[in-house]
This record gives C-alpha cells, sequence and structure tokens, in this order.
C-alpha cells in the first residue's frame, strides 16, 4: 500500500468516496481545502486505486484531523489505522492533535492515544425563530475566533468568508460565517461577546440559508434544530480550548 498527498486529479473520486458516508463533498470543497493554505489530504492507493483517505488541517500549535475514510470494500485491513499514523507522524511536533470521532469509534482512537474532551450535536434546521444580525464586513473575525477555540485557522477563515456569507450582529461583536452550499448549507462558526448577540447571529444564519442547514453546536437545545447525531471531540497533548461562554456553534465536522 502506498500513501501519498493527494493532488486534484484525485478530487472527483474522493467526492464520490465521500458520498458513501452522505458527506456531500464535492471537488470544489478539496480546492477550498488547498485554497486555505493550511490543509493537506493524504490518500492510501492499493494497486492504483484510491481505498481511503484523511485531511489534515494545521492550526499552528494544533493538528485537526478530519476525514478519515476507508473505502467500504478495503475495510477491515488496518487501513484506516496506518492513515491515522501517518497523520500522527506528519502532527508528532504538535501541542494538541484533536478530531472529532462518533461514539462507537472512541475506542479505536483511545488505542492510538487519544482522550475524551466533550460531545458536540450535529443538527438540521427546520424552520423557526429568526435573528437580528446583518451582512456586514467584521474586521475582529481572525483574533475574535483564535480568542474563542485557542488556534489560528485564519487560511480556512478567509476562504470561507470569500466563498461564503459574514454576519455581524445589530449590538456588541461577533460574527457568523454562512456557507450557501446546494447540497447541504451551513452556519458555523457563530461567535458572540453575549448570549444575546451569539443566539442573534446563530437564528440569523439558520434562517437565511432556510430548512435543511446543518451546524454543529455546544448545545442541540436550540429552537428549531433538530439533533441528527453526536460526535466526541477527542484530543492528544493538552486538551484544547474552547471559550462556550463566546461559541455559539463551530466551523464544521470538518474544521473543528
Amino acid at each position: 500500500m502506498i500513501l501519498r498527498r493527494a493532488d486534484f486529479k484525485d478530487y472527483g473520486y474522493l467526492s464520490k468516496l465521500t458520498d458513501q458516508e452522505g458527506w456531500n463533498y464535492t471537488e470544489e470543497d478539496f480546492l477550498m481545502f488547498d485554497e486555505s493554505g493550511c490543509a493537506e489530504t493524504i490518500v492510501a492507493c492499493e494497486g492504483g486505486e484510491i481505498v481511503g483517505m484523511v485531511t489534515l488541517f494545521d492550526y499552528g500549535e494544533t493538528g485537526w484531523i478530519s476525514n478519515l475514510l476507508v473505502s467500504w470494500k478495503w475495510r477491515g485491513k488496518g487501513i484506516g489505522g496506518k492513515l491515522l499514523s501517518k497523520a500522527l507522524e506528519l502532527f508528532k511536533d504538535k501541542r494538541t492533535v484533536s478530531l472529532f470521532s462518533t461514539k462507537e469509534a472512541t475506542k479505536i482512537y483511545a488505542k492510538a492515544g487519544f482522550k475524551r474532551d466533550r460531545e458536540f450535536s450535529f443538527v438540521k434546521f427546520w424552520g423557526g425563530k429568526r435573528g437580528a444580525a446583518e451582512i456586514r464586513k467584521n474586521q475582529n473575525v481572525l483574533s475574535m475566533d483564535r480568542r474563542c477555540f485557542g488556534y489560528d485557522r485564519g487560511g480556512v477563515l478567509k476562504v470561507m468568508m470569500k466563498r461564503g456569507i459574514t454576519l455581524s450582529p445589530r449590538r456588541g461583536d461577533g460574527f457568523a460565517i454562512l456557507r450557501p452550499d446546494p447540497r447541504e448549507p451551513a452556519v458555523g462558526p457563530v461567535v458572540a461577546e453575549d448570549k444575546g448577540a451569539g443566539m442573534d447571529l446563530l437564528y440569523c444564519g439558520l434562517s437565511t440559508l432556510g430548512a435543511g442547514t446543518v451546524s454543529v453546536l455546544p448545545s442541540p437545545n436550540v429552537e428549531g434544530v433538530k439533533e441528527i447525531y453526536r460526535v466526541v471531540r477527542l484530543y492528544r497533548g493538552e486538551r484544547p480550548f474552547t471559550d462556550y461562554g463566546k461559541a455559539f456553534a463551530l466551523a464544521g465536522l470538518e474544521f473543528g
């Protein structure tokens, strides 16, 4: 088996590979990762066929592992473990390495030294309350995100803002990034200095993109959303920091 870095010629196949999990990725998503300047996707190849993948985001002192996936017909052969080992090798100098896991898979990651942080809810919006916010540039997005989540993901956020919509509250300071993807619109991250502004941003983002919009929330207790499933954030090294008084939605399952 060969592990190598993916290139743009692989992205069509990789998007189809993610369809088996219902992730709704397109080639454009992988191009977005490239554009961020802080991500790379590693693929596992057997006999010239791509049989697995993992995406790595370099957030300075934090390494984020995402999209660890093996083709159904190649599972049970240790490929996922080899991809994870490669990711940990590339992130060996990071203060923290983190990822999202299903509850069922936490035991597998525990064998690789990962510890449990906390659960988050992947939710879908079905309609309801609307919030008050406005489309306006906010010069504090990168610094607020860094203070709230504890790592520097400026490259990812710049691409999100370029391709999406940035909301600011009508009062107070904060931001919400909306991604109007036709396959799966999403809201996040949402960061604000107080709960009123944060919930206004979240509700405004969800209602703007409409029914079917997804988000990753610290709590599922939000009017108009249904929890689809829960994920567990795991980590190696230092425990990841999040200011839950200011974080009202995460950037997404792939971005942390």
